[in-house]
């Protein structure tokens, strides 16, 4: 038997086929996600997305037999509206395009900062949902919202397979719409917002089976298999489950072209100091648990770009790392606001900085400055997570692109003296919805996936005397002028 684990992701998209006794990965298909760049906005080119999803399922279910299940994770605020023939209505914008600046200071004027996370559990925010939601009224003379869907990009896809709209509980928690508390759609916000609650699509568990593939698609596809489609979720959280994150002792770091800190909850964490520190809840992939959610919006984005900028010849990012673990970077500090900050000073107009450039400075000091500035910032959202929590975690499980990346392991074993665990599981949001899906279908435990994991990491270890450096380094000179960054955008 088989399991099929879908990753819609912010640079790539990858198909995986897992066997279902160790779900180690037989096949694999990796695309750059195609967007549209149309003057500063950028969108998700959904039809090119769908096509390419398509040829690559297709491509697999004609090879293998007896597939079960089809699960799919993405990144979590962008999505579609679609009317009732299935026609997409409008762009798919990127959960980091910022044009819907001025539709989140009308929801918040017209509902109220604290309102909005005492019944979302998440701060207000340009990349929620709701905010794309609006501008799609605003800009696409859309007559009516009789008919219309809302789909994040998983349940696009889901609805594409099958003909179930549908959404899990941990993408309908990063809308802006959704009751946290009560796990239902808001009817409060859409209210006042002038939204009807039938835009909004059913609720569903993380991984539970919401239908069947399509009979024009299974023809397409040529199998008679009754293959199921299920939604796995945030990326973040399905990355998760491929870790064995099952537990509230625990601390996830998922490193992509964002970099998220993740820890599971009994409980909600509402409160006013939670808001103050621009922490995200939301619904985990497991049910009975909440999350506790922040992420920096460029962490590998920041060394992609130093590649570009400083490295164009280079075509080995671990060339680049393994060269500069030595390299002393001096007084130079890195602040990665690409695409401004993360919590606990959420802002979209800050900009990154290098400050301590001379004209001796090479390509190498700065990228040894990037890579510490990277993880200077994480310190921070660590921080900033922790603050109040009696109980630290021993260490953070760490998934994405830099588990194969013992450079940036280690630095960050000794920004945040915490030991690192770095999971070296293929593909780890796709594999994680696999076996959610599996998970959800009865085929595997949960104490599965942990055996799964025993032979899986590598840890690092915080050297006590490079701590102490990188407390003095950030103490001193990131954090004074992480805040100038903070505080200028106000100006």
């Amino acid at each position: 038997m088989y399991f099929i684990g879908i990753d819609i992701g912010t640079t790539n998209t990858k198909v995986c086929l897992y066997r279902d006794q160790d779900f180690s990965c037989l096949q694999k298909h990796i695309f750059s996600t195609p967007k549209i760049a149309i003057d500063k906005y950028i969108e998700f080119d959904v039809k090119t997305l769908w096509d390419n999803i398509k040829n690559k399922l297709k491509a697999i279910i004609s090879q293998y037999k007896n597939i079960n299940n089809i699960c799919i994770a993405s990144v979590g605020e962008s999505g579609v509206l679609i009317d009732k023939k299935g026609n997409v209505l409008g762009p798919a914008i990127t959960w980091y395009d910022t044009r819907t600046t001025e539709q989140v200071k009308y929801v918040v004027n017209k509902i109220g900062l604290k309102r909005l996370y005492e019944i979302t559990g998440i701060p207000a925010h340009s990349n929620y949902s709701i905010n794309k939601i609006l501008w799609i009224f605003e800009n696409c003379n859309l007559k009516s919202q009789q008919g219309l869907k809302w789909f994040s990009m998983a349940s696009f896809i889901a609805y594409k397979l099958s003909g179930a709209a549908a959404i899990d509980f941990s993408l309908a928690s990063r809308t802006m719409t959704f009751d946290l508390k009560n796990k239902t759609w808001s009817n409060e916000i859409l209210d006042d917002l002038n939204i009807e609650t039938s835009l909004m699509p059913d609720l569903v568990e993380s991984g539970e089976p919401i239908g069947s593939l399509n009979p024009e698609i299974a023809k397409e596809f040529g199998t008679n298999d009754k293959i199921t489609v299920s939604i796995g979720g945030h990326d973040h959280m399905c990355g998760a489950i491929a870790t064995g994150l099952f537990n509230n002792s625990e601390l996830l770091d998922s490193t992509g072209t964002t970099e998220g800190l993740l820890m599971i909850r009994n409980k909600p964490g509402m409160e006013q100091n939670f808001l103050d520190r621009s922490l995200s809840n939301g619904i985990y992939t497991l049910k009975n648990f909440y999350t506790l959610f922040a992420s920096l919006p460029a962490g590998g984005l920041s060394f992609e770009w130093m590649k570009n900028m400083f490295f164009n010849n280079e075509t080995d990012f671990d060339q680049i790392f393994n060269r500069i673990d030595s390299i002393d970077s001096g007084d130079m500090i890195y602040i990665p606001h690409l695409r401004g900050s993360g919590p606990p000073k959420r802002c979209t107009t800050t900009k990154g900085i290098i400050y301590g450039l001379k004209d001796t400075s090479s390509n190498l000091q700065i990228a040894k400055a990037v890579l510490e500035g990277v993880c200077f910032e994480l310190k921070v959202l660590y921080d900033a997570m922790l603050h109040g929590i009696e109980n630290k975690p021993d260490s953070i499980k760490v998934i994405g692109s830099a588990v194969k990346n013992p450079v940036w392991l280690q630095l960050k074993a000794d920004v945040l003296n915490c030991r690192i665990e770095a999971y070296n599981v293929d593909e780890a949001v796709a594999r994680g919805a696999a076996l959610l899906a599996a998970y959800k279908c009865n085929k595997i435990k949960l104490s599965d996936i942990k055996e799964m994991n025993k032979n899986q990491t590598v840890s690092f270890e915080p050297r006590p005397e490079l701590n102490s450096y990188y407390n003095e380094k950030f103490n001193s000179i990131f954090k004074p002028i992480y805040d100038v960054s903070i505080n200028m955008r106000r100006k």
